[in-house]
């Protein structure tokens, strides 16, 4: 997908909007950052790049800053994602760049990515034909330096690096989400070293009496990116076990020990929001998919 129509129209005097990419991806970084501090979301690292890899970037600089900024991939369906400057919305300028990636888009179906929803984002994309597809809630936890670990239920093992390897981990995300989740590459590279699992992240497997997989947790850099229990292991306190001795390994190893651990879990995911909310997990935003077909 190819934008060769006029930038975004906006009535902010002296905005002026460019392409941006690799030499800005650190004030794109620094924007997200505002709109964090202002609203409470909180991303991983990696998604402050707002979606810039294979993707067509626009952003709004009101005197040299970059106050805007959009984003659409380039992909059979193409998602959108954008943000505001706090301190100057309700301007039109969030419109304007959500016109201006619709019409790349062409009619072709798309995903919209929305960090904060509420009525305004909601009748501003349903306004455009856009419907809700899915949600995610960002959750957060205060821990302690030194978190007690809880016992493991009765037959089960919890394993860690030598003792499992990556297929366990490979045969455990499957076996906990089947066919609703397909095996997503950035899971097989974050646990597909000892070495590399050793120094950035806790990776842990709970097994059955006959070393049936149960479970898996990998816990990286103060967030918890993956957390399953197979379905007829589950309400057993599998879940509860796994975290806790992630969370224990995780401080073990880091020079400077985590105060909050974040994590996030689809809205529909009542199974995984149950968990969370037994562990101590408080929500502290919402975000959602839109799309058109």
């Amino acid at each position: 997908m190819r934008f060769r129509h006029r930038w975004p129209r906006t009535e902010l005097a002296g905005l002026v909007w460019r392409r941006i990419g690799d030499a800005e991806r650190g004030e794109v970084a620094e924007l997200l950052r505002r709109c964090e501090a202002s609203e409470g979301w909180h991303l991983p690292l990696d998604a402050y790049q707002l979606s810039m890899d294979l993707a067509e970037c626009v952003g709004g600089f009101l005197d040299g800053r970059l106050i805007a900024a959009a984003s659409a991939g380039v992909g059979l369906t193409p998602t959108l994602d954008g943000v505001v400057d706090p301190r100057v919305r309700r301007r039109g300028i969030g419109a304007a760049m959500l016109d201006w990636a619709l019409a790349g888009a062409r009619g072709r179906p798309v995903t919209v990515r929305v960090r904060v929803r509420n009525p305004v984002t909601e009748r501003l994309l349903t306004g455009r034909g856009l419907r809700w597809v899915s949600g995610e809630l960002e959750l957060s936890l205060a821990v302690p330096e030194h978190p007690v670990p809880v016992a493991a239920p009765p037959g089960c093992r919890l394993l860690s690096w030598p003792e499992a390897d990556p297929a366990d981990f490979h045969a455990a995300y499957q076996a906990s989400y089947g066919e609703e989740r397909p095996f997503e590459r950035w899971f097989a590279g974050a646990i597909g070293e000892p070495e590399e699992a050793e120094e950035d992240n806790a990776a842990m497997l709970a097994v059955g009496p006959g070393r049936e997989i149960l479970g898996y947790a990998v816990l990286t850099k103060s967030r918890l990116w993956e957390l399953g229990v197979i379905p007829t292991a589950r309400r057993r306190g599998v879940g509860r076990a796994l975290f806790s001795a992630a969370l224990v390994r995780l401080q073990s190893i880091t020079d400077d020990p985590y105060d909050k651990v974040r994590a996030s879990v689809d809205v529909d995911n009542l199974p995984g929001r149950g968990l969370f909310d037994a562990l101590g997990f408080e929500v502290t935003s919402a975000s959602a998919c839109y799309g058109r077909d």
